[in-house]
């Protein structure tokens, strides 16, 4: 069940207004070391040290979420299923940051999370803790878009945990497909080897 801010919540049903902030954490890679690096970007106007529940972990964590990077991300949708849904994510070019996580690092495939901070309209104070609304991953190389008449932009698609659901299973694999591999034979008794009787402690002499 998704997590919802109660008092925000509230505001919306009572058709309250609501000042509302995005908020994006991806995990890249670095290129060398291969060491995970998070980075947040959201669309407040400075940056900030904002807690946050992990939706993979579960932990509440401080992080750091930079400022002046993150544009537009796309409509998410709540619904039960098997789908993939993609989400777009329109980020600066000329964002630090973004420079940072996409060119430095490698963000392919990296976990992604988007959250949703509100604010009350007079006071113009954190209603809450964010709320989580997306987690997922980076689905493609991020697309830069060269300035036409406007910003530069970088795009980036991501890919709800459900993917994880399409990947083949091991067991799938057959002898044929493995031996594509410069002839590895590693699954050449995969279809009889439930069958075999080998004591315990005893050396099988197949080869």
């Amino acid at each position: 069940m998704r997590a919802v801010n109660a008092r925000a919540q509230g505001q919306r049903e009572r058709r309250g207004a609501l000042v509302e902030a995005q908020m994006i954490w991806i995990e890249a890679r670095d290129r060398e070391s291969g060491d995970i690096h998070g980075l947040g970007i959201w669309q407040g106007e400075t940056t900030e040290q904002i807690r946050v529940t992990d939706m993979f972990s579960g932990a509440t964590e401080t992080r750091t979420f930079f400022n002046l990077g993150l544009i537009s991300i796309s409509s998410i949708r709540y619904e039960t299923g098997l789908d993939i849904r993609p989400v777009s994510v329109t980020l600066s070019a000329l964002s630090e940051p973004v420079q940072a996580a996409f060119r430095l690092y490698d963000a392919r495939g990296a976990r992604a999370q988007i959250w949703r901070r509100s604010y009350d309209p007079d006071s113009r104070l954190p209603i809450g803790d964010p709320e989580p609304r997306f987690k997922g991953f980076v689905n493609t190389a991020p697309i830069e878009r060269p300035a036409a008449g406007g910003e530069a932009t970088i795009e980036v698609q991501l890919v709800s945990t459900a993917r994880m659901l399409t990947f083949t299973s091991e067991r799938k694999k057959s002898d044929e497909a493995q031996r594509r591999r410069e002839d590895d034979r590693f699954r050449r008794y995969k279809g009889t080897a439930r069958a075999w009787d080998v004591p315990w402690g005893t050396k099988d002499v197949r080869s």
